[in-house]
């Protein structure tokens, strides 16, 4: 898949530098609204996109509140954020995280290879301009935008398939054949990213996050991509 030629300007990153956020369940959540205008990382706690100063709700036909909204960033999003970028810090329990912190316990929550696997994923598309969110909606793991979710409609919708050295979590043809009759029905191009993970000496990939630093951790990662289409005679 080629590298997003038509990405946008490089982050300001000044605007959103020593960003602090708070890990909340499955989410981090900040109020700094930039990390969304400059790169369109999170979405509004409430919002279906961009998130929005003050949201009013109704309790009941009489009673309205207002609050206002936080950006909610997944845990993928977070890191990348962290560690690429260095922009972010991340509390816990009143604890600021170190990158190692951050990226083990992100392990600990989403399972070890489930959460290596997107976030190699997340970190190479997003370093080749892509703006990733997420496929829930069509059933994938990412969608993969030129511009931005506000701007302009996804091309790519990716599946991620991880190989822990060399045993292949297997995506059933028929499977695949669903995904990409779906993909077409919604003008995208499936991409099958295959997320290889090779640990020194075989070791678990549990022993390799808490014994290795996140660079060390990444250079056993590579990625390939194959880009699925129908044959409609």
């Amino acid at each position: 898949m080629e590298e997003n030629k038509r990405a946008p300007k490089e982050y300001q990153i000044s605007k959103f530098k020593n960003t602090t956020a708070r890990l909340v369940g499955r989410y981090v959540l900040t109020d700094n609204f930039d990390l969304y205008e400059q790169g369109f990382f999170g979405k509004g706690m409430l919002s279906r996109s961009r998130p929005q100063q003050v949201v009013e709700f109704s309790l009941d036909d009489d009673t309205k509140e207002q609050i206002r909204e936080e950006l909610l960033l997944t845990l993928h999003e977070a890191f990348y954020l962290v560690y690429a970028l260095g922009c972010l810090q991340v509390t816990h329990q009143g604890k600021v995280l170190t990158i190692h912190e951050c990226f083990e316990k992100f392990c600990e929550m989403e399972g070890y290879e489930f959460f290596l696997s997107r976030y190699a994923s997340y970190h190479y598309f997003r370093c080749r301009g892509w703006i990733v969110k997420s496929g829930v909606k069509y059933g994938c793991d990412f969608m993969l935008y030129r511009l931005g979710p506000e701007l302009d409609h996804s091309k790519y919708c990716t599946r991620i398939v991880p190989i822990i050295n060399g045993q292949k979590d297997e995506m059933p043809w028929k499977e695949l054949q669903h995904q990409s009759r779906l993909s077409i029905s919604v003008a995208k191009i499936l991409v099958v990213t295959s997320v290889r993970i090779d640990t020194p000496n075989n070791q678990d990939v549990t022993t390799l996050v808490k014994s290795s630093t996140v660079k060390q951790i990444l250079d056993c990662v590579s990625i390939e991509m194959i880009q699925t289409t129908r044959f409609m005679p």
